[in-house]
């Protein structure tokens, strides 16, 4: 058996809101893009793997404040974990991600259920041997 650091990569987290059956349309759209980016387009990182939670009903719902509405707002949401082989310091990496929020914004808009902001966390992760 090999022991210590075998690759470092970055996990982003994205907060996929699935309330109602335009976003859960969204949610799958997600999915297969990232199916079709299995070998990405030149100078894009790989996407290495994917793991995402229930949707139907959706694992996850909390709430977030509304400056618009001034209110809280309730939220079902899939959280889709994306392990990414740039790591988190590299300037690529932040402008994929601004890329993927776009792509999935889109995707929400396309459905039907524009989203005023898509959520999207970052970690960095050294997976061992």
């Amino acid at each position: 058996m090999k022991l210590g650091i075998h690759e470092e990569r970055t996990r982003l987290v994205f907060f996929l809101p699935n309330n109602n059956p335009a976003e859960a349309e969204a949610v799958l759209a997600v999915i297969d893009l990232l199916k079709e980016r299995r070998q990405p387009p030149t100078g894009r990182g790989k996407i290495q793997g994917f793991t995402y939670s229930r949707s139907i009903p959706a694992a996850f719902e909390g709430f977030y404040w509304s400056s618009t509405r001034r209110r809280w707002i309730h939220d079902r949401v899939v959280l889709l974990t994306v392990d990414h082989e740039f790591p988190i310091t590299a300037p690529r990496l932040h402008s994929e991600i601004d890329e993927w929020k776009q792509t999935i914004a889109k995707l929400y808009s396309d459905k039907g259920s524009p989203q005023d902001e898509i959520w999207v966390i970052t970690h960095p992760v050294w997976r061992y041997d």
